[in-house]
């Protein structure tokens, strides 16, 4: 969450809110007027693959992040590094 939380104030016109407990994460994918914003969380989950991380889509405009239970801090902070390169790609 913290991560998470750091990505959100470096890039508030994408990532509009960081929901969650425990390892189930959601993050809502927003324009800069903070409307959802299905189409770049749409690209995000491609950008995400293209960098060897399944994201999942969940609801309207947000990604949930689900690892398994027995995920390393190392796989946890590649994954995390994975996700800001996807939505650095897409950043404007």
């Amino acid at each position: 969450m913290l991560r998470l939380r750091e990505l959100q104030s470096r890039y508030p016109a994408i990532i509009g809110d960081v929901r969650g407990l425990g390892l189930m994460i959601g993050v809502e994918i927003v324009k800069p007027d903070g409307s959802i914003d299905p189409d770049t969380r749409d690209r995000i989950v491609v950008e995400g693959f293209k960098e060897g991380i399944v994201l999942l889509p969940c609801g309207d405009s947000a990604i949930r992040f689900s690892p398994p239970l027995v995920i390393t801090k190392e796989e946890a902070d590649t994954g995390m590094d994975r996700f800001e390169a996807a939505v650095k790609n897409l950043s404007f």
